[in-house]
């Protein structure tokens, strides 16, 4: 009976939308926030050099209208406490930015803020009950899912040749974690449903929770876990306040001991190699541990902090596990590495203050959905992913609705009207970065090595310096196309904003050619410290010292490339390995075995 009459209640919702022109138009921008949120991943598919900015302008836009009309019909907006907590963290983080460094390449990430705070305050004052587009956020998690299973099964392809589907995300992991918060979301309250709701709401878990089963994320599994058990703690409590539940709880603690040590033995590797990130992390958050390194900042020095781990500890076991890397793995390692102990005690702070209010029934369910990213986030980066950001803003704005309320501020002229120019400076740099990079894309992919419109090109580069994967992309095709004079500076560019093995292998190829022998070899052993396990520095510094005449260094390279165990086997490790035999060849005295002591000097240095 109670379902009946909350359907006659959106019925009559919607028919008052008809004399309500502004509420309606406040409900539409809303439902299309949330048709933006079940696209969004879609939006995030061309990340190769815009990375996104389509997603950001949309997002902006929606929120530039619904800002405005949810203001139009609301004339006193509600502060509550968490809204205050969330603003003393964004000015922490702009005054930390902006006064101590700004860091390279951090704009999109500004700008990514921006769209995320209007979403959260769009939201909060929005005039209709959020609960009634909650279908739509199913419909997102059904499109994600659908994707993932005809990538299965062969009729679209995967954007990961390593896995057999990633939906429209990098990877499997990320899709799980988006599917685990929303599966979490909509786990049965104990309403009674029709059938028919109750048939679809079966078949929407099984369809969504086979992929994350697939997915072999133990995070997302581990967050499903967790939200599930905050969804029914009101009914766990009672169920373990018997004798013999105290019995079953003493067996389900023990269950999950056990497997939590399983899931680690499982996929041992990666877990040891997450271990060895933290590690890394933690040596890059001593640096900078009260005010952290700024906004955006992990990736540009995390490398090189990883390097500096290894040069302590040489002969540490799990530095066969090092790879290219750019994700913390666990974002409150990355927010205290970026914003140091004082942003993220004001994020914790504010998560905090909307876990620990007290809530009804209907955002039990969604503060189980928030605890599932929560626990995702410990061993993920979602983060750094702009879908999972923004499921995360919108969850934390429902529960912010219920929470204690501060004080009532009067939407006067002037508010909207800042608010408003704010919103559409920020849509209009979202539209300007969107349409130049897209267009420097099509120029590097088409008229790239014809020569033709390069002055166009020359002309957007300084105008995208700022964006690490159009640097990335650009300095790439200039090495490929074998243009190593115009390749260094960008190069060099890429290495403050990206760097990694890869580009500093490219950067000494191109030194080397330029002369600067030392230069080179410099950066080859720097791209030897950071990733020990690959083969591909040493190889260039075998390269560099064969070129050069250093006959001694060139065995003692040769060496460690015949005896070197690589992470991972392929036709260049192989092709390399031969070409270090067929070296030593030509000096009588290299026997299998010797120079063993040379080879781990040079691995040291």
């Amino acid at each position: 009976m109670d379902v009946i009459k909350q359907y006659r209640s959106h019925l009559r919702c919607f028919l008052l939308l008809r004399t309500n022109p502004p509420a309606a138009i406040a409900y539409g921008v809303v439902v299309l926030i949330v048709l933006l949120f079940s696209i969004l991943p879609l939006l995030m598919h061309h990340e190769a050099i815009f990375r996104g900015n389509l997603a950001v302008f949309a997002v902006l836009s929606v929120a530039a209208v619904g800002w405005m009309t949810g203001v139009w019909i609301r004339k006193q907006l509600r502060l509550r406490l968490p809204d205050l907590f969330l603003g003393l963290f964004l000015l922490w983080a702009v005054v930390r930015t902006f006064i101590f460094q700004f860091p390279e390449g951090s704009n999109f990430v500004f700008r990514e803020g921006i769209a995320l705070v209007f979403v959260y305050a769009g939201l909060r004052i929005s005039p209709l009950p959020f609960r009634l587009l909650f279908p739509v956020l199913a419909a997102g998690a059904f499109l994600e899912a659908g994707i993932a299973w005809l990538q299965c099964a062969g009729v679209f392809s995967s954007r990961h040749s390593a896995f057999p589907f990633t939906g429209s995300f990098a990877n499997p992991g990320p899709l799980a974690g988006f599917l685990a918060v929303l599966l979490v979301l909509f786990l049965p309250s104990g309403k009674p449903l029709p059938h028919f709701v109750r048939f679809l709401l079966v078949g929407f878990l099984l369809f969504t929770g086979g992929i994350i089963l697939l997915s072999d994320s133990r995070a997302a599994w581990v967050g499903v876990i967790a939200g599930g058990v905050v969804a029914y703690a009101p009914s766990l409590r009672k169920a373990f306040g018997t004798h013999w539940g105290k019995v079953v709880l003493s067996l389900a603690v023990v269950f999950l001991i056990g497997g939590a040590l399983l899931l680690y033995r499982w996929k041992q590797e990666s877990a040891d190699g997450r271990l060895l990130i933290w590690k890394s992390t933690l040596l890059m958050w001593k640096e900078a541990p009260l005010c952290g390194h700024g906004a955006g900042s992990f990736a540009s020095h995390y490398m090189n902090y990883q390097a500096a781990f290894f040069e302590k500890h040489p002969d540490i076991p799990e530095k066969r596990l090092a790879g290219n890397n750019m994700y913390a793995f666990n974002e409150y390692l990355r927010i205290g590495c970026e914003q140091g102990v004082t942003g993220l005690a004001l994020f914790l702070a504010f998560i905090l203050l909307l876990l620990l209010q007290k809530t009804g029934k209907k955002n039990r369910m969604v503060r189980a959905a928030l605890v599932t990213w929560l626990v995702f986030a410990f061993f993920s980066y979602p983060g750094s992913l702009f879908p999972l950001k923004f499921l995360f803003i919108g969850l934390c704005a429902l529960l912010a609705n219920r929470s204690y309320r501060l004080c009532v501020v009067r939407s006067g002229w002037l508010i909207r009207c800042s608010v408003f120019l704010v919103l559409l400076v920020a849509t209009g740099f979202a539209y300007r970065d969107f349409r130049l990079c897209y267009r420097a894309e099509q120029l590097l992919r088409t008229a790239w090595h014809t020569g033709d419109k390069q002055e166009e090109l020359h002309q957007l580069y300084p105008r995208l310096c700022g964006y690490p994967e159009f640097i990335l992309y650009c300095s790439g095709r200039l090495y490929d196309g074998e243009r190593y004079q115009e390749a260094l500076p960008v190069l060099r560019l890429a290495n403050r904003l990206r760097p990694s093995p890869e580009v500093l292998c490219c950067l000494g190829e191109c030194l080397a050619r330029n002369g600067e022998e030392e230069a080179a070899e410099s950066c080859f052993l720097r791209a030897s410290r950071m990733t020990p396990a690959y083969l591909m520095p040493h190889y260039h510094l075998l390269e560099l010292y064969r070129n050069s005449g250093d006959t001694v260094k060139a065995q003692a390279e040769a060496r460690l490339i015949r005896d070197f165990r690589p992470k991972i086997v392929n036709s260049y490790t192989l092709e390399a390995k031969r070409i270090a035999r067929e070296f030593l060849e030509q000096f009588p005295d290299n026997r299998p075995g010797s120079g063993e002591q040379e080879g781990k000097e040079v691995s040291q240095r």
